[in-house]
């Protein structure tokens, strides 16, 4: 979604700044991956972290890192890890513009996490799904998953995703010119945000109410 309201959310919640500090955090990492040859979980987890780090910076060469990842917590049965390893195989996949790839790979972590009762990662699934399908423009779908977030995020009490997933809804009502709808959800987003003395957060949600509501007339 191209729309002006949802470059201004993302862009100060979740531009990555990769640095020296980053650098490090992936040098020491595979500092102790290569001290560590076991296939169990605690290879897994390190595997996984460093996908991670390298997401922004590298994620063509990630890719080795998380299927390693994924055949360890395969062999093991470590359902956790094997559902972890696939978010952020999803991760690098939507991060190269592979939507169709990271929406797999995002369901079948979501699956997985909803076997085990990993309620928290269920919840961040969903919300990366919702992202998905609102990028293919499938928005009945998007909201479906963001309205699905949103309750995870109320029954866990976690109120910074109850933000994000007010503020997604809202951006999809947007842009399919749902404006009054969209004003609603921003402005309790908004309202949570004040509560949490969320400055980051508040930011965005102002910006976006302002251009919601020159939309609205």
């Amino acid at each position: 979604m191209p729309d002006s309201i949802k470059n201004i959310f993302f862009a100060l919640l979740f531009f990555p700044f990769w640095g020296t500090s980053q650098q490090n955090a992936l040098d020491s990492l595979q500092q102790e991956l290569a001290h560590h040859a076991t296939k169990d979980s605690i290879r897994a987890g390190l595997l996984i972290k460093i996908a991670g780090e390298m997401t922004y910076s590298n994620p063509k060469d990630a890719f080795p890192f998380v299927e390693e990842a994924i055949a360890i917590s395969t062999t093991t049965d470590w359902s956790k890890g094997e559902s972890y390893a696939l978010r952020q195989q999803g991760n690098l996949h939507y991060v190269m513009g592979d939507d169709l790839a990271a929406l797999d790979a995002y369901q079948k972590a979501q699956h997985l996490a909803q076997t085990i009762g990993d309620k928290a990662l269920e919840a961040s699934l969903l919300s990366n799904i919702g992202n998905i399908f609102a990028d293919l423009k499938q928005y009945d779908r998007a909201l479906e998953n963001y309205e699905a977030y949103l309750n995870s995020a109320r029954a866990l009490g976690n109120i910074p995703d109850e933000i994000k997933a007010l503020s997604n809804m809202a951006i999809i009502y947007n842009d399919t010119e749902r404006f009054e709808d969209g004003v609603k959800y921003l402005e309790r987003a908004l309202k949570l945000s004040k509560q949490e003395e969320n400055d980051l957060f508040i930011a965005a949600i102002t910006n976006n109410l302002a251009l919601a509501y020159r939309k609205l007339g």
